[in-house]
């Protein structure tokens, strides 16, 4: 006999979890220039070490992030997030590739 499934607010864990719909792209809208693109994640990669770097520290915002949000998010994941945004521009954009 197989275990019902519970509610994940109810405490346990759904067996089930819900998948991510893919986004699509309403009819109609062109997709974005990537020349946009790539400049859009240079400057948000490049805003974020600037704003790590600056006089607030990683620890500090971390902590901010963590008390404003509700329900709480655990700093770990909080910290990844930074990182991950930090690190755009290496991730995605082969400077050999896009001209700057």
């Amino acid at each position: 006999m197989t275990k019902p499934a519970v509610h994940p607010s109810k405490g346990g864990q759904n067996p089930n979890p819900p998948t991510t719909p893919r986004p699509s792209k309403p009819k109609g809208q062109k997709a974005p220039d990537v020349e946009k693109l790539a400049d859009a994640i240079r400057s948000i990669s490049r805003g974020m070490k600037g704003l790590l770097d600056g006089s607030l520290k990683r620890r500090t915002i971390v902590i901010l992030i963590h008390h404003s949000t509700r329900p709480k998010v655990p700093m770990k994941t909080i910290e990844e997030v930074l990182h991950s945004i930090e690190h755009l521009e290496e991730a995605y954009i082969d400077e050999n590739n896009t001209s700057s």
